[in-house]
């Protein structure tokens, strides 16, 4: 968890429909594995810049998470960084939750 990086981005706490999913994403891998399963680089270490990739590494989390990860790197790529940032704040706990 990186409280500091979302400092460093400004706070943003942007929100919009894909914010809002890659929330319920976020919380999906989360809930299996709190350190953020196979993007525990993306999601604890908040290694947002660029183009994501998920690990090739091989791994023991459920379908469902691989799916929610599949799913997540699609979708914050297509994002700005300002979004990645609030989206991994929101899902923290860090910003205020709009809706």
């Amino acid at each position: 968890m990186c409280i500091s990086c979302w400092d460093d981005h400004g706070r943003p706490a942007d929100w919009n429909e894909n914010i809002e999913r890659a929330i319920a994403l976020i919380e999906t891998i989360c809930k299996e594995d709190r350190r953020g399963g196979p993007l525990h680089s993306v999601i604890a270490d908040w290694e947002i810049t660029g183009t994501l990739h998920l690990p090739n590494e091989p791994h023991d989390f459920s379908p469902a998470v691989d799916r929610a990860a599949v799913e997540l790197v699609t979708l914050l790529n297509g994002m700005p960084e300002r979004e990645r940032v609030a989206a991994l704040a929101y899902a923290q706990g860090w910003a205020p939750r709009v809706r």
